[in-house]
């Protein structure tokens, strides 16, 4: 399927009501109402994701994101996601180098524009903590929706990633632009797939507490927006639910 086509289902399963779009356009976002005003501040990110029980609160400023919205048919549920990153864990309790070399190597096997495009931004010279975090999140989300969609995971290519990259891009330009803009381009991402964003945001976060002053934050911040990117090419590459045909992958075995 071409990302033109996946586009067009993702904004075909979710109509925004013309109402909610006048509305967010109206009104600026009433802050003391988030949720999140009671939780203790995250000093070691410096990302903007907003933690799951604001996403209700903030859902109708979706509608002004360039970003496609994720059809609810490509959203991962939190035990697949959890599986996905459990099947990389060794014996120490830590993300495995061989079960990680070996997803890759299956990677491209079923999806050779995506190993490709992952190891050529994971192979520059850069960090090695920020490194070990991307290779652990590329392949835990690779898997989950691996696992979660089975055969019914289109094949992505070099323009999808171009296309999606181009979006993320315009979305965050428009909101540098725009003084009255309250959210950031990777909460409108978490806000369609929030279990996604939560295991990213959870392993970034031990990455910053456990490197500290040793990690390169621009290398870190790199290697986040490729996380970015790579979610939401997958997630226009889901095909819906009419046309499954299975119960999703077995996963590295």
């Amino acid at each position: 399927m071409r990302w033109s086509e996946r586009y067009k289902y993702a904004l075909n399963s979710i109509c925004w009501p013309d109402w909610a779009q006048a509305f967010s356009k109206s009104l600026s976002f009433p802050s003391a109402l988030c949720p999140c005003r009671s939780l203790p501040t995250h000093t070691q990110s410096t990302h903007s994701l907003l933690p799951p029980q604001c996403y209700p609160a903030r859902i109708l400023w979706l509608a002004q994101s360039v970003i496609p919205p994720v059809p609810p048919f490509a959203r991962l549920p939190a035990h697949v996601v959890d599986a996905a990153s459990d099947q990389f864990i060794g014996l120490d309790g830590q993300y495995s180098a061989p079960l990680l070399a070996r997803a890759f190597r299956k990677c491209r096997v079923s999806q050779p524009s995506l190993a490709a495009w992952l190891e050529q931004r994971l192979a520059g010279r850069i960090d090695d903590a920020a490194r070990g975090f991307g290779a652990s999140m590329a392949m835990s989300i690779w898997m989950a929706f691996t696992l979660f969609a089975g055969t019914n995971l289109g094949t992505v290519d070099p323009q999808d990633f171009r296309n999606v990259e181009e979006l993320l891009r315009t979305d965050e330009e428009r909101r540098c632009n725009d003084p009255d803009e309250i959210i950031e381009s990777d909460d409108i991402i978490a806000a369609h797939q929030p279990e996604i964003a939560r295991l990213i945001r959870n392993k970034l976060d031990e990455t910053l507490s456990n490197y500290a002053d040793d990690v390169d934050v621009d290398d870190v911040d790199m290697i986040y927006r490729m996380l970015l990117v790579e979610v939401l090419v997958l997630s226009y590459a889901v095909k819906p639910w009419s046309s499954r045909m299975d119960n999703g992958a077995d996963g590295l075995s």
